[in-house]
């Protein structure tokens, strides 16, 4: 793993932990699609679970306009964490 991949699962851990104040922040990250710190956003959006079904539709959005498949797939992961 790189530093970055490590630096950005930290950021992203601790963020989940704060959970709904810290998911306009998260949602910023999603939204500039560079990997690996989107990827943890929307990971750590995900852990946030039923507190961030304000961000299903922005993640679906970001999901659909995305070219990035890792991003994909994680946003898709993180909405089926937050449905439930």
């Amino acid at each position: 793993r790189s530093a970055g991949y490590d630096d950005a699962y930290g950021a992203a851990t601790l963020l989940a932990r704060i959970g709904a104040p810290a998911l306009p922040r998260l949602m910023t990250l999603v939204r500039e699609e560079q990997i690996p710190g989107s990827g943890r956003a929307a990971w750590a959006i995900g852990e946030m679970g039923a507190i961030a079904k304000p961000a299903i539709k922005t993640l679906n959005s970001i999901g659909s306009s995305s070219t990035d498949h890792r991003l994909q797939g994680m946003i898709r992961e993180a909405i089926g964490k937050i449905s439930g």
